[in-house]
């Protein structure tokens, strides 16, 4: 129990130090071309075996020939590093987590789906909000910080996108994040 007590207590101070890392002036941000597919290969490494003890099937598809992004690779991982994680956390075992990049004229489109617990439509409006956590995740004692999805928006917001979810209790989620695709690329 304390044990649990501790590891919470280290979560929250990560995810504050992260929220303070994300918070700084983005002028002060090391911006470059990113190749999405190999941050989100490298994601997806990381946390292949979490979803193998869960007996989770995870597949990573994408557009042929994508185009860089511009971005801060640090503060990026850590957003997909936080979707991937999530959608493995809040999914069932043998279920399934899918994550697809695709691009239009202008933008990349990140999706990470998951056959998890999903989110209740009243949760939806709040699920990006700071501290918040979904009750069926409180209830399933699905531990966690409330500040993931924040700092997720936060990062998606200073690379000019955005985050998106679609989600349906007991069925799953869908998280999109939307990219500027680099002029000239």
């Amino acid at each position: 129990k304390s044990r649990d007590r501790a590891h919470g207590l280290i979560a929250l101070i990560n995810d504050l130090l992260d929220l303070s890392r994300v918070d700084r002036k983005r002028s002060l941000k090391a911006m470059g071309p990113i190749n999405i597919v190999e941050l989100l290969q490298e994601t997806v490494d990381f946390y292949k075996n979490r979803a193998e003890s869960k007996s989770l099937a995870v597949n990573f598809s994408t557009d042929d020939d994508l185009p860089f992004i511009r971005g801060n690779k640090e503060d990026l991982s850590r957003l997909f590093a936080n979707l991937v994680s999530n959608a493995i956390k809040y999914t069932p075992e043998n279920g399934h987590v899918d994550i697809s990049v695709q691009k239009s004229n202008s933008h990349l489109f990140v999706n990470v789906a998951d056959s998890g617990i999903g989110i209740p439509a009243e949760s939806l409006t709040h699920i990006f909000d700071e501290f918040f956590r979904a009750k069926n995740a409180m209830d399933k004692k699905i531990t966690g910080t409330g500040l993931g999805l924040s700092i997720a928006r936060k990062i998606a917001k200073d690379h000019q996108g955005d985050i998106e979810v679609e989600s349906q209790e007991n069925v799953g989620s869908t998280f999109r994040v939307t990219l500027p695709i680099i002029a000239g690329n």
